[in-house]
Parts: structure tokens; sequence; C-alpha cells
């Protein structure tokens, strides 16, 4: 898997990578909870890295709050 990315995740680009094992924002009411979690969270220093397969598509997390 040569082709992994990570991408540090933020509340304007969380929906675009299927995240939380979910791709389907609109129809999955879970993903969109975790979403606005994220958004939340985020401005109080959540930090999540995915890791993205341009073959296999969302692979992973890590996540900190600092």
């Amino acid at each position: 898997m040569d082709d992994i990315k990570i991408i540090d995740l933020t509340p304007e680009n969380i929906e675009d990578y299927g995240v939380f094992g979910y791709k389907d924002v609109q129809k999955h009411v879970e993903l969109r909870r975790k979403i606005q979690w994220f958004k939340e969270y985020y401005p109080k220093g959540l930090r999540i890295k995915a890791l993205v397969s341009e073959t296999g598509g969302y692979q992973g997390m890590l996540g900190s709050l600092s």
C-alpha cells in the first residue's frame, strides 16, 4: 500500500473522506452525529488524522486532544 496518505481532518473537510467507517453522510445518522461531535470539539483542541488509501479508501484514524 504505497498510496496511503495521512490527512489532517478539519470541520471543513471531514465529510469528504468517508470517515468513522461510513461513506454516505446523508444515509447514516450516526455519521452525522459523529461529524457534529467533531465540529463541536475541534475548537477545544480535538485533532484527528485519517489514514486514506487511494485504492482502499479510509483505513483508520488517530486522534488527540491538546
